[in-house]
């Protein structure tokens, strides 16, 4: 993740025939030294970069599973991901990775107004019904010492949760009454606490308003095939379908719901499409696995659940299906191999469903609850954003922060927010608390960085940049921050180097590459810089930037070689 709230090499010019002049980003002045390239010349020890490690599992397997919303032109939130609840750390240490692609629009703040209220509507779509009770998350008093337009009223009682979120959710629909979106809300609002009848009355009033909205088509499908009528889950997908392009969920709720009524070619045929339009989809997968099982087609079973694990490696029941289709294959010898992964995940799978028993948190389902509700207030908030009430959706985009300390997402929009309305001290009174709440959150320090970035108080930025990096010593984003830090203020340049080829180490990218060059070029390191810059073309050879570094720093290594 770049620290884009600077936006660092975001708009830099490329070039090295003036090192000064042509290579300069966002960085509040040019970059210091001689203006000659000359200078390169002198023999420098050269950082060997030895080409790019594999990104790690774990962050490869989230963001197939978690991030399609990020493929989705409508949504920013990230779904529930429902096969795999491991332990916490695990969990945090995945939700809050993400690549600098990923958080591009927000971060370089492209038509997040206009955008907003139709990036809403994807949170609710996997989302579940919760009950439970809750320990204190904020109070109103504490709030008020933030921020004026941070006043949360979050309670200790689940009822009362759920029926804020609602309340949220119908303060929407009111203010904003000639918006579909907005009865998409207070609908997926309803789906998420378990009423399905009220759910259903308004994603029918926002098709009403809007027929060709494909959200409310998915969850009005997905609330028949749960009530048991896969009959009129087809009817809706089948009319989905006429009013807009296949939408992989619309293919996935057609094939289930035809699976179940004994429909299996057609079936087939529906996920067929879904994996092609959603290919990093494990549910179609796996779905498109059981349809060739009832088919009896083994081999093409089989497949489908490969594509299932390789996408979501802890897929336990995808594990069984390729016990079953290769022991119907006759494959004895594989067959034993997914039985014993498949009995490996299920073990694992009853380890963590016993954790979550002996918390009475997670056993009441306040972790869902907690999650849906912050949902809830995150689509609030985006509507309020959408419409210019900026101090409700900071209140808002605060409650589900709290809620959720693992979402990327929710700081982000805090932080988009007062950036876009140029109250830097006060979204930097915002993450301070929370960041004190909360001191074991990298989170919270990092983006108080940013902001402490942007309002040019960098020692500060260096202090809690440093405090994310020891919380989470292998989140490359930590690492690139510093880098980028001390290039903005013209020091540390060693230090640069150090922490982009420690960013480049653990999640290479371009964007990591790119920054690793730039700081080669600060201490003289010509080979360096070209062999980051190399790589980071080969990642991204479609970016000029890049394209027009490298050019420069070609230029500069043949001019060093002249006598």
């Amino acid at each position: 993740m770049e620290i884009v709230a600077v936006e660092v090499f975001t708009r830099m010019d490329t070039g090295l025939e003036d090192a000064n002049d042509e290579c300069r980003g966002s960085f509040g002045s040019r970059w210091q030294g001689n203006n000659s390239t000359t200078q390169l010349r002198t023999q420098i020890p050269t950082v060997h970069l030895t080409g790019s490690a594999p990104a790690d599992e774990p962050l490869d397997t989230y963001k197939a599973q978690s991030y399609r919303s990020f493929q989705d032109p409508h949504g920013l939130v990230q779904p529930v991901n429902t096969h795999d609840n491991r332990k916490l750390e695990t969990s945090r240490r995945t939700n809050m990775k993400a690549n600098s692609k990923d958080f591009k629009d927000w971060t370089q703040g492209k038509n997040v107004f206009q955008r907003a209220s139709f990036m809403l509507a994807i949170f609710c779509l996997t989302c579940h019904a919760a009950l439970g009770a809750e320990s204190p998350i904020e109070t109103p008093t504490e709030a008020k010492e933030t921020s004026e337009a941070i006043k949360p009223s979050i309670q200790p009682d689940a009822e009362i949760l759920k029926q804020q979120a609602i309340q949220a959710a119908i303060k929407v629909a009111d203010t904003y009454a000639d918006s579909p979106m907005s009865h998409v809300l207070l609908g997926s609002a309803y789906y998420n606490i378990g009423q399905s009848d009220e759910a259903t009355r308004h994603l029918n009033q926002s098709l009403k308003m809007q027929p060709d909205l494909m959200e409310p088509r998915i969850m009005l499908a997905k609330i028949a095939y749960e009530k048991g009528d896969p009959e009129e889950s087809v009817r809706i997908c089948e009319e989905a379908m006429k009013h807009g392009k296949p939408h992989p969920e619309i293919m996935n709720r057609l094939g289930q719901a035809q699976m179940d009524m004994g429909r299996t070619e057609e079936a087939i045929a529906a996920l067929k499409n879904a994996v092609v339009l959603a290919y990093v989809s494990p549910e179609s997968w796996y779905l498109l696995g059981q349809a060739h099982m009832q088919a009896r087609q083994f081999d093409l079973a089989k497949t489908a659940f490969l594509n299932t694990v390789r996408i979501n490696p802890k897929h336990t029941q995808a594990y069984f299906g390729l016990f079953t289709s290769c022991q119907r294959l006759g494959e004895t010898e594989e067959a034993a191999n997914y039985r014993d992964l498949f009995v490996q995940n299920e073990a694992e799978d009853r380890k963590a469903l016993s954790e979550r028993s002996a918390d009475k948190e997670n056993l009441s389902g306040m972790e869902m609850l907690k999650d849906v509700s912050a949902r809830t207030f995150f689509g609030a908030g985006q509507m309020h954003l959408a419409n210019g009430n900026t101090e409700e959706a900071a209140k808002l985009f605060y409650q589900s922060a709290e809620l959720d300390q693992e979402n990327q997402n929710y700081r982000l929009a805090i932080e988009t927010l007062y950036v876009s309305t140029q109250q830097l001290e006060k979204g930097m009174k915002v993450f301070d608390r929370m960041s004190k709440a909360h001191p074991t959150n990298p989170l919270n320090h990092y983006f108080l960085g940013r902001l402490a970035t942007r309002s040019k108080q960098l020692e500060e930025a260096e202090t809690h940049y440093k405090r994310a990096r020891y919380l989470w010593p292998d989140w490359a984003a930590a690492y690139h921050a510093l880098a980028e830090l001390y290039m903005i203020g013209n020091r540390n340049f060693e230090d640069a180097v150090q922490m982009a080829a420690k960013a480049v180490m653990l999640e290479p990218n371009a964007a990591r590459y790119y920054l690793l060059s730039a700081a080669c070029i600060k201490t003289r390191n010509l080979e360096g810089a070209l062999n980051a810059i190399r790589r980071a073309v080969e990642l991204d050879p479609e970016d000029q930037r890049y394209q027009g570094l490298l050019k420069q720093l070609e230029k500069a290594a043949a001019n060093a070689k002249k006598p």
